[in-house]
């Protein structure tokens, strides 16, 4: 899959949780040593005694200071829409900073075909990189952690470089650490559990409605949280303003895809507060498949039956159950919707782009506070704590020097290389005001276009190959004028609820029980359209009842034991009671 990489960087800003307690300005030591030794005294009892044994040997600067001479470094990156290259030969790069810094030069490869069938071959010839970057949910990782092929990273650190046990949290050790007690995955893009759960500003999700301001405000700002209202708001929005540009205002804008809606599976139990467990077992899905446990909670039936009679009355569009989502995207940016429901990330860039052309006007969309519960309880809506990361770094047992990966890799992912990474050299593409490290004006007001910024510079977030977002959390410049995101991050920051062990839940598509989920989900699918588009709430029932006695025959409760049993197992990783 091909990805344009500013998307990319862009979708894991909105997405991605940006906390933690690094602040590293210039160039100074990546961490002192009373607290790299403080962080190691709440290590497994396996690492201690290594710690003992070569405490008198830790240097005073920085491990990485210790060989600088020249040195490649081969780095697989396990995608093949992977395009990014270490360049050296731009000395205006950050990249070449780092290079001219450490010594260490990174040649970043990327498959040519199929990942999956890539990462087998390696694994049976036995070849293999220096570096390997996946995702810590391939089987393909596993698979590498079984043939033996990555070396545990906790004892690269007590042998090169114990400062990593100060920048890789507790919690993201035990959430790490293999059936072998060792931790194998360097996480990127990843939050740390205690970071998230101490930020004074909470990580809002990605789950909200948006609403068109111009619009809800002609129609008096309705109040949307109950079904009656919900439909009211859509019906005096229709009435009030039929048209945009000569073509049907659309009510609500929902995508369907092949497991049902992301809306439906996911947002609305969120809206609901739907318990994520239920009698010490889970009950919902942390997917984004069909909802699990809500389906048999009677105010999600409820909602589920307005959007049924939202239909009757003609205020969801036809075509909408067959849009693509390109014609979603098209149709949004038109204005053509008075809410969506795709969800913050989803929306960002676009709504972006008609907050630029309308903010006069107050066409673009804000947050919706809708959809309650009968209680009228405030949402629950699921914070992004990535502790697994993305596409993880994994050293391998064939390095050709595991002390310089191990330690280039604790610069980079640490507070002195993120800086370095993110402003690059000071001088050439930051300067420090007031005391503040600022990236040169032009790099960022759209003076240099953003192409020729990765390019040339390859700063403010351009080196998204490593990221930590614990620490990258403290670079970023927040708006210093209104943009519609603020107010979608608020949303979020509000309502937020940590469940960080929703992480990680996914059955092996191979077993018996991955297989039925899968044909769950496909039932799923093609059974939501269907409630919706019901003529009367008793042929609705009738569907959806059939719907439930067929997902158990498919094997639901295989399903959800197996989920269960991952997610009592995250519980415990995570000390949560």
């Amino acid at each position: 899959m091909k990805r344009n990489v500013s998307r990319v960087l862009f979708l894991f800003l909105a997405l991605l949780v940006f906390m933690g307690s690094f602040a590293a300005c210039g160039e100074k030591p990546a961490v002192d040593q009373q607290t790299a030794s403080a962080s190691a005294a709440t290590l497994p009892a396996e690492s201690s005694a290594s710690e003992s044994a070569t405490s008198s040997a830790e240097p005073e600067k920085p491990a990485y200071l210790l060989d600088t001479t020249p040195i490649t470094l081969d780095v697989y990156f396990n995608a093949s829409w992977y395009a990014e290259q270490w360049i050296t030969d731009i000395n205006t790069r950050s990249t070449s900073y780092i290079t001219k810094k450490t010594g260490v030069t990174l040649n970043l490869i990327a498959p040519t075909g199929n990942e999956s069938e890539k990462m087998a071959t390696m694994i049976a010839s036995n070849e293999v990189p220096d570096i390997i970057m996946s995702d810590f949910i391939d089987a393909n990782t596993t698979n590498l952690y079984k043939a033996g092929l990555l070396e545990p990273l906790n004892k690269l650190a007590d042998q090169y470089d114990k400062s990593f046990y100060s920048v890789v949290k507790e919690s993201q050790l035990g959430w790490f650490r293999r059936d072998d007690g060792n931790v194998y995955d360097y996480p990127n893009f990843a939050s740390s559990y205690e970071a998230a759960m101490s930020a004074v500003d909470k990580p809002g999700g990605d789950t909200a409605l948006g609403v068109r301001k111009d619009i809800y405000e002609a129609i008096g700002k309705p109040d949307m949280t109950t079904p009656d209202g919900f439909l009211l708001g859509l019906k005096l929005a229709q009435e009030k303003f039929p048209t945009v540009d000569g073509k049907p205002l659309i009510p609500i804008g929902l995508v369907f895809d092949p497991k049902g809606s992301r809306f439906f599976n996911a947002y609305v139990s969120q809206f609901l507060s739907i318990p994520v467990e239920k009698d010490g077992v889970l009950n919902v899905n942390p997917g984004n498949g069909e909802p699990s446990g809500a389906l048999l909670d009677p105010e999600y039936v409820t909602w589920l039956k307005t959007f049924r009679k939202a239909n009757e009355m003609g205020l969801i569009a036809k075509e909408t159950y067959i849009d693509t989502r390109a014609q979603f995207d098209e149709k949004m940016l038109g204005g053509r919707y008075f809410v969506v429901t795709q969800g913050k990330s989803d929306i960002k860039d676009k709504n972006k782009q008609l907050f630029e052309a309308n903010e006069d006007t107050g066409l673009y969309y804000i947050p919706l506070d809708a959809i309650r519960n009968a209680k009228g309880e405030d949402p629950k809506l699921n914070g992004k704590i990535l502790l697994d990361g993305w596409m993880n770094a994994h050293i391998t047992t064939q390095c050709k020097d595991k002390a310089r990966a191990f330690r280039f890799l604790y610069y980079i992912m640490g507070p002195e290389g993120q800086h370095d990474a993110w402003y690059g050299e000071e001088g050439v593409t930051y300067t420090t005001i007031d005391g503040k490290d600022t990236i040169n004006k032009e790099l960022t007001d759209g003076t240099v276009p953003d192409e020729e910024v990765r390019k040339n510079f390859c700063v403010n977030g351009g080196n998204w190959t490593f990221y930590n977002s614990d620490i990258v959390r403290d670079f970023i410049v927040k708006p210093t004028e209104y943009e519609p995101i603020i107010d979608f991050d608020a949303y979020g920051a509000k309502y937020f609820y940590a469940a960080p062990q929703l992480s990680s839940i996914s059955i092996d598509p191979t077993t018996d029980e991955g297989i039925a989920e899968a044909n769950i989900d496909t039932l799923w699918g093609e059974t939501l359209p269907q409630l919706l588009l019901a003529k009367s709430d008793e042929e609705f029932d009738q569907i959806l009842s059939g719907y439930l006695a067929k997902r158990v025959e498919l094997g639901y409760d295989k399903v959800m034991t197996a989920r269960n049993a991952m997610y009592q197992a995250n519980k415990q990783k995570l000390n949560i009671k």
